[in-house]
């Protein structure tokens, strides 16, 4: 979407802009990412962004010159005071829009004094007069800012009471350029007009991968390089799907590799910006593939030797008229392993997983918020068991029926509310197994793929980071569902 001039401060460049054609205006890519001053998520991408990521740009020319990024203002009506420091903002910008970046820095910075309970008994003049010091702190006029924001107390010179203030107009204009694209989500990133699946918890590293793959030159689009440079590009195979050397480039075929070419970066761009829903059920933990093939031999084994012991040797030893001490021993021999195995390992937890709804599904960056702030204690989790026999059990309970604990000299660090034990068990026929109610879940990422030397890392299908953020919540008793 195009930016208004007066509102120009929000746009950030990072270098020239390339212009491989001097007929062609330039035309660098563009991320605007919408962001909430009261939102924690925006505070957390925007200072990630401006430290670090920002200067990996500027030393890098060819996404220097070739990215640009936006400041879209979304107020967030649920939260009072977000109107109130983004009319802020946009006094800054009007006043001193080369201050606009430090004063939204130094905003996010101090966030927390703006929500909802530092501001519930505060009038909107007085916080006003805050956020006004607030911007002298970084250079800005802070007389010149309160008097764009200040509500007067008498009505105009036309008898109106609701005019606003010297900024009202702005914030209109921004608020119906936010409608037009629909965003509802802080943070919300939008790259060429796409909306993209980025999230506020991205690393710098996380963030170079998406920009060497999405910021490229644009002459790699609109020109062909050079003969010697073009033999190394693959192109499609007529006669496969996959990949093969080209031929040698000559004057006559130099226009089918160009097609070919624009073919292959056609391609290659849809793919990158093919949307992949989230499915409704999402691994979160994994004990491990070793750890939990030991434990099922185990079980099996114990099983075994247990029908090694009581079915031949036990009998054999009252064939031979062996002692009943002797055969009581052997008979121990079998049936103590078993029970001591199954004792054990009963609450062994091999995998968990979460069920998520329909509205945390939409993107990544929806399911952290949904996750870290709006996962309610009914939110369903299934956790995975073995039975006496190594089979798989799983229990599927709300969030908020599960508690810590600390039982069986350890092997048991969570158990399931009595309440919701009787309830699923009450359900269930007089010949099915109980509900689980006590199990344990190893502390950490046992399960996550380690780096072998000379290996690629295989990619880890586990959101571990769900799980972390399940346990804070258990942590501090998140109440049970009812």
């Amino acid at each position: 979407m195009a930016l208004p001039p007066k509102f120009a401060g929000h746009k950030l460049h990072f270098g020239d802009l390339a212009q491989p054609n001097a007929a062609v205006p330039p035309a660098p890519h563009t991320l605007e990412l919408y962001l909430d001053y009261v939102c924690p998520f925006s505070a957390k991408i925007f200072k990630t962004f401006t430290t670090q990521v920002v200067p990996l740009i500027r030393a890098n020319p060819v996404w220097a010159s070739n990215f640009t990024l936006i400041f879209r203002q979304q107020v967030q009506p649920w939260h009072p005071s977000s109107t109130l420091v983004h009319e802020a903002a946009l006094a800054v910008l009007k006043l001193a829009p080369e201050k606009f970046w430090d004063f939204s820095a130094k905003l996010f910075e101090d966030q927390k004094a703006y929500f909802d309970v530092n501001v519930v008994n505060e009038t909107r003049n007085n916080t006003y007069r805050r956020l006004a010091d607030l911007a002298g702190s970084v250079g800005v006029d802070k007389d010149q800012v309160y008097k764009l924001l200040v509500i007067p107390d008498k009505p105009g010179e036309d008898g109106s009471l609701n005019s606003g203030n010297g900024v009202t107009a702005d914030l209109k204009v921004v608020t119906k350029m936010n409608r037009l694209i629909g965003v509802h989500v802080t943070p919300t990133g939008v790259f060429d007009g796409v909306v993209q699946d980025i999230s506020s918890g991205w690393t710098p590293d996380q963030w170079k991968e998406w920009l060497t793959k999405n910021v490229l030159p644009r002459n790699l689009f609109s020109v062909v390089s050079t003969p010697s440079q073009h033999q190394n590009l693959p192109v499609l195979s007529k006669r496969s799907s996959g990949l093969q050397r080209p031929r040698p480039v000559t004057p006559k075929n130099m226009v089918g590799d160009k097609t070919r070419l624009h073919t292959i970066l056609r391609k290659w761009h849809w793919l990158t910006l093919k949307h992949v829903a989230l499915p409704a059920r999402v691994l979160i933990f994994h004990a491990g593939t070793a750890r939990t093939t030991f434990i099922a031999l185990l079980k099996v084994t114990s099983l075994f030797i247990g029908a090694f012991f009581c079915g031949i040797v036990v009998p054999t030893y009252i064939k031979s008229e062996k002692p009943v001490w002797d055969t009581a021993q052997v008979l121990l021999c079998g049936i103590v392993p078993p029970i001591f195995v199954a004792f054990t390992t009963a609450s062994f937890v091999t995998h968990v997983h979460v069920n998520l709804p329909s509205q945390a599904r939409a993107s990544k960056t929806v399911l952290e918020r949904f996750i870290r702030s709006e996962m309610p204690p009914s939110t369903k989790v299934t956790l995975t068991t073995m039975s006496f026999i190594a089979k798989p059990r799983q229990s599927t309970m709300a969030a908020g029926d599960l508690l810590p604990a600390k039982r069986r000299f350890g092997l048991i660090n969570y158990i399931r509310r009595p309440d919701s034990v009787a309830q699923e068990n009450a359900n269930r026929k007089w010949y099915m197994w109980r509900a689980v109610d006590k199990f344990y879940i190893q502390e950490g990422r046992p399960g996550q793929p380690r780096k072998v030397r000379y290996q690629t890392l295989k990619p880890d299908l586990v959101q571990w980071w769900i799980w972390e953020a399940i346990q804070q919540k258990i942590a501090k008793d998140l109440p049970a569902s009812k």
